[in-house]
């Protein structure tokens, strides 16, 4: 991936900073006319914003995250941290905040936005085209959200999951969480 920080990023103990490949087509590809790839243009167009750098904190939030096994089954090991820095910061490059939300323009604090079991956070300084992603934590889910939506499943199942660890235990979830499925949504790894 282009934008896999490697190992070495981590071993000087600075924070990675990841810079957005230009999105122009390789031109090596050259499909025929009958195979042409045809593609919207906001999939082709340049990243938003030039740079996304790391705070210690969100990293280790990050790193906590797959040790955990909260990553799981696309990240499942602590070597697959460049990787999933990599897919955050290729997220954030492309400044997911609606237009409402202030695209384009310095963040008034930290905004967030779920990548997989994690809600990010970043911001955007004054005159900056650069993200710093300033903390993370695992996404608390929302327990006002309709019963049977992701958003509210994973508000119970972290609720469960503290007061499961106020009791000194783990909970291991048999099946991740799937939009309006409800019946498995709560059974747990034996």
């Amino acid at each position: 991936a282009a934008l896999a920080p490697s190992a070495a990023a981590f071993s000087d103990g600075a924070p990675p900073t990841i810079t957005p490949p230009s999105a122009t087509p390789s031109t090596s590809f050259s499909p025929t006319a009958a195979s042409a790839v045809v593609v919207p243009s906001w999939v082709t167009a340049d990243s938003e914003l030039t740079a996304v750098s790391w705070t210690d904190k969100a990293i280790g939030v990050v790193r906590d995250a797959v040790v955990d096994g909260h990553m799981e089954p696309l990240y499942p090991t602590l070597d697959d941290l460049p990787a999933v820095l990599s897919a955050i910061g290729e997220v954030i490059s492309q400044d997911p905040r609606a237009i409402h939300d202030g695209r384009g323009a310095s963040t008034d604090g930290g905004y967030g936005v779920t990548f997989s079991t994690l809600r990010v956070y970043f911001e955007v300084k004054p005159g900056s085209t650069a993200a710093s992603i300033i903390n993370a934590e695992l996404d608390p889910g929302d327990p006002t959200a309709p019963v049977g939506t992701y958003q509210n499943s994973l508000a119970r199942r972290r609720e469960e999951e503290k007061e499961a660890a106020l009791e000194g235990r783990t909970v291991k979830w048999r099946y991740p969480l799937r939009e309006g499925v409800l019946h498995q949504a709560f059974d747990r790894k034996r």
